[in-house]
């Protein structure tokens, strides 16, 4: 799911970026 948190925040979904 790419949102504007996704964008904001990647940490959550993505640690290693």
């Amino acid at each position: 799911t790419k949102s504007v948190q996704d964008l904001a925040r990647p940490s959550l979904k993505d640690p290693e970026r």
